[in-house]
């Protein structure tokens, strides 16, 4: 199992795609823990994990969860080569862009969610009226000789002497 790195900017080195190993990486324990993790110095907390190793030790790290439904879908991450490098502003910008980016998740879920209901809904209303079809055909015609049925003749009887009464 790997966590895959999708989008990257600044200046600390990490290479997009970057393929991490889920186990005892700051990314698992974010994602286990399901909260904020705050490293002030990689080097003296006992790290590196495999992207500290990749990315040339950065001095500290801020990870916050993606969260949707209760559920971790991912991880935010902003990293300097610096130790002690993060403000409590820094952090709580990061805590809301990794809600906006949630939000974001949600709302496309909702979204795919709502075409499917939507595309689902169509395709039985097909049926609906395909099925609608085949038995105002089954009523008006005879089973075995598929020719219209007494039914069928009395209706359009009585659909030509309405219109035959409004041209008078």
């Amino acid at each position: 199992q790997e966590i895959v790195c999708r989008a990257v900017a600044g200046s600390v080195p990490v290479d997009k795609g970057l393929r991490i190993k889920r186990n005892d990486s700051i990314s698992e324990q974010c994602i286990k823990q399901a909260q904020l993790l705050y490293i002030n110095d990689l080097n003296a907390d006992g790290w590196p994990p495999p992207e500290a190793e990749q990315t040339k030790a950065p001095g500290s790290l801020a990870a916050a969860p993606l969260i949707y439904n209760s559920r971790p879908l991912g991880v935010v991450k902003i990293l300097s080569n610096k130790t002690h490098a993060f403000t409590e502003r820094h952090i709580k910008t990061l805590l809301l862009m990794a809600g906006f980016i949630s939000s974001g998740f949600a709302q496309q879920l909702f979204q795919q969610a709502k075409e499917l209901l939507i595309r689902d809904r169509d395709q039985a209303i097909k049926k609906l009226k395909l099925i609608q079809h085949q038995l105002q055909h089954i009523a008006h015609h005879d089973s075995l000789t598929g020719l219209p049925n007494r039914s069928l003749l009395g209706d359009r009887l009585n659909n030509a002497l309405a219109k035959a009464k409004r041209s008078e």
